[in-house]
């Protein structure tokens, strides 16, 4: 989920579960996250690993609802972070260029000489750590503090990419005038 859109979803599962409850709120993201990957999919369909938190979401919420368990719908974000991980320091070993480089080469932002791999892996780090965190809170501090830690945690994650961003938009920057 990575368009302002698309947290939508997240938005309304907070709110519903602040008023309602796990279970509802649950129902809450599932239908929303089916509905935003339904209508994306059917306005420009693209591979299924471009839907993989959607459809985590769906079928981890789906099998929490089924099994009345918050267990399930915890581990989406322990896996999406895994994901994450793996797929950026992967991407040093099967493509021999940083994930993260070619994201931005793609938005045209092509630093000379950025320490990509360094980057690659303290993000996969945090993402690892992060990971790990997700599920001890879960098990340790229990369902309502864990949902405070998820809305805590993806305002972190966000400021993080922000914070990554901007730094390496100035490195760009500072190095085209010298």
């Amino acid at each position: 989920m990575n368009k302002p859109s698309e947290l939508l979803p997240l938005g309304l599962f907070f709110i519903t579960y602040l008023f309602y409850g796990f279970i509802p709120a649950t129902q809450v993201l599932v239908f929303t996250t089916a509905m935003i990957f339904l209508s994306s999919y059917i306005k420009s369909p693209k591979p299924l690993k471009s839907y993989a938190s959607h459809l985590l979401v769906i079928g981890l919420g789906g099998l929490s609802l089924f099994t009345q368990n918050p267990m399930f719908l915890v581990w989406k974000p322990t896996v999406m972070y895994l994901i994450t991980a793996l797929a950026i320091l992967g991407s040093q070993f099967i493509y021999k260029q940083s994930l993260i480089e070619k994201i931005f080469n793609k938005a045209e932002i092509t630093p000379t000489a950025y320490p990509w791999s360094k980057l690659d892996t303290i993000i996969s780090g945090v993402f690892i750590l992060l990971a790990i965190i997700n599920i001890q809170v879960y098990q340790y501090l229990g369902l309502e503090r864990w949902v405070q830690f998820k809305f805590l945690s993806l305002i972190l994650v966000t400021i993080l990419i922000m914070g990554v961003s901007a730094h390496i938009v100035s490195y760009c920057e500072s190095h085209e005038s010298t």
